[in-house]
């Protein structure tokens, strides 16, 4: 082969190189070039008891909330937000008041002292995703929103395929100062990347409902944190 041809040969290798490589990150920017979008709508649950009477009402025990996505086999993948409450260390932990978020996150207070150095604040891990705590002050209704990138904890692209989006929500019952029962409520929506399908979230007391849609565009507030 004379170097003519040589030459014509290395470039076209090198174009089908480069046309390859833009496919695959065409394929990459496509996949993160979509959201999911969540709207949790809930009224709380609020606090239930006699042992916290004196006003004003914000010093009434606030809702704890989670939101976070597991794959088909049920492992953990991302936790959308969260309130403070229940990844801080500090003088009342909230990480009992979740379990399921827990559970699934793997969230232990012994893990959140190692974080923090075993001083007072939000685990640094988490810190990204914390939310205001809501105080529920009567059963109205409110909105929350979270956005799934489509990326998992550490950052990474998810694998396109099944998914289940999950929210938990709770708040405590304490006539004793030192006695209470944690009420909480936890509900999920199955969706499927592939196809942008999501499924129907089941209504608990305060749940009344978890709505999934896919979008181009990250609606404000922008980012993984819930917003009132």
């Amino acid at each position: 082969m004379n170097r003519k041809w040589l030459f014509a040969a290395a470039g076209l290798t090198a174009a089908a190189c480069f046309f390859a490589s833009c496919s695959k990150d065409k394929k990459s920017i496509d996949r993160n070039d979509r959201y999911l979008l969540v709207v949790l709508s809930a009224s709380g649950p609020r606090y239930e008891g006699t042992a916290y009477t004196v006003p004003p009402l914000p010093a009434l025990p606030a809702t704890d909330v989670a939101v976070w996505i597991t794959d088909k086999d049920g492992r953990h993948v991302k936790t959308l937000a969260v309130t403070p409450s229940v990844v801080s260390v500090g003088n009342y932990s909230h990480v009992d008041h979740l379990p399921a978020f827990a559970a699934s996150a793997g969230v232990t207070y012994e893990a959140l002292q190692a974080e923090t150095g075993g001083q007072m604040g939000v685990a640094p891990s988490f810190d990204a995703v914390t939310m205001a705590s809501p105080l529920f002050e009567s059963d109205a209704v409110r909105d929350f929103q979270a956005v799934w990138d489509m990326t998992d904890d550490a950052g990474a692209a998810v694998a396109k395929g099944n998914y289940t989006v999950w929210a938990e929500t709770a708040n405590i019952v304490k006539n004793d100062p030192t006695i209470y029962t944690i009420r909480a409520e936890n509900t999920s929506v199955p969706v499927d990347l592939v196809q942008e399908e999501a499924g129907t979230a089941a209504a608990t007391a305060h749940i009344r409902s978890v709505a999934v849609s896919f979008v181009s565009d990250v609606p404000e507030p922008a980012g993984n944190i819930l917003e009132p």
